[in-house]
């Protein structure tokens, strides 16, 4: 199987913007790798196409001989989409846009600002004018089974499409964009031509979307004096070494009283921690100079210098 590399371009300002974007660059990940490939593929995320149009494009997808631009929407009841371009609800009947137009018409104004701006390429990329961009509505975390979905036969010739996120890679692997990009122009594309920075090696992750601004210093066990950073976002705490799709993970080694998911912990652009208990037996926190607290299935807020105790484990909250 192929490589995917993944680029971000913009990284957002908020908490909440900055844990969706990790989550969409997951989900393209899993979809390019679970297709098993020959063909490398690069994506870069979030991306300024160049042009004043005021909104950053979600995704371009590069393949040796396709480009996708796709705007990722999130409904999570079946739609209708008519040929004549309108998208309604159909268990409510409510028509779907916003200030941008329909997800269709948002699709075809960020393919065609990612077509014109390359039609500037860069000596040794061989696009021309008559490459052909493909713009795609990418339904998260798919399309609803129930929807009926209509285009017009201009928006087939234009290469408009309406997918869902599962059906992503299967779509990349049909598109011809008329061209034939090597691995090192793909990621001349997405790094120079359009600013992207590099997040995903065909490993691991390069970096966080935001700086760690607590860890946990481990006070006994395997890592007692071990400060762990703790990422913006949620992370589970427990005995379980692998992470599952979103998941970040803190393992606690040698501590058979610590569940498999113990705790999470979960921090954005508010002050503090939420500490939730997800355990058999609960877990005991406290504040700088209070009792131990103990929380079975329930939350509470903690910030620097605030403790937890796991089974035998004990942890404290330190800025990073």
């Amino acid at each position: 199987m192929a490589a995917t590399q993944l680029f971000i371009g913009q990284v957002p300002r908020t908490a909440a913007e900055r844990r969706t974007l990790r989550e969409r660059a997951i989900d393209v990940l899993h979809q390019l790798r679970q297709a098993n490939q020959p063909a490398a593929s690069v994506a870069l995320l979030q991306f300024d196409p160049g042009t004043a149009a005021g909104r950053s494009v979600d995704l371009l997808l590069l393949r040796p001989r396709a480009l996708l631009v796709g705007c990722f929407w999130h409904h999570s009841g079946p739609i209708e989409v008519e040929p004549s371009g309108g998208w309604r609800d159909i268990t409510s009947g409510a028509l779907l846009s916003d200030g941008g137009g329909t997800p269709l018409e948002q699709a075809r104004a960020a393919r065609d600002a990612v077509a014109a701006y390359l039609q500037a390429a860069p000596e040794g990329l061989p696009l021309v004018e008559r490459t052909r961009v493909v713009g795609a509505v990418i339904c998260v975390p798919a399309t609803h089974s129930a929807s009926r979905i209509s285009l017009d036969v201009d928006d087939h010739r234009q290469g408009l499409k309406v997918l869902g996120m599962d059906e992503l890679a299967g779509v990349a692997a049909m598109v011809q964009s008329g061209i034939d990009l090597s691995e090192r122009q793909m990621r001349i594309l997405a790094a120079e031509v359009f600013g992207g920075r590099l997040w995903y090696d065909g490993e691991q992750p390069l970096f966080e979307l935001a700086p760690a601004r607590f860890g946990l210093r481990l006070l006994q066990g395997e890592r007692a004096g071990d400060l762990v950073a703790l990422p913006e976002g949620q992370t589970v705490i427990g005995r379980r070494r692998t992470a599952r799709h979103y998941e970040r993970r803190i393992p606690i080694p040698g501590d058979d009283l610590v569940s498999s998911d113990h705790v999470m912990v979960e921090y954005g652009d508010e002050e503090g921690l939420l500490i939730r208990d997800i355990s058999k037996n609960g877990t005991w926190v406290a504040a700088p100079g209070e009792q131990e607290q103990h929380l079975h299935g329930t939350e509470r807020r903690l910030t620097r210098g605030g403790a937890l105790r796991l089974g035998m484990t004990r942890l404290v909250i330190e800025p990073m």
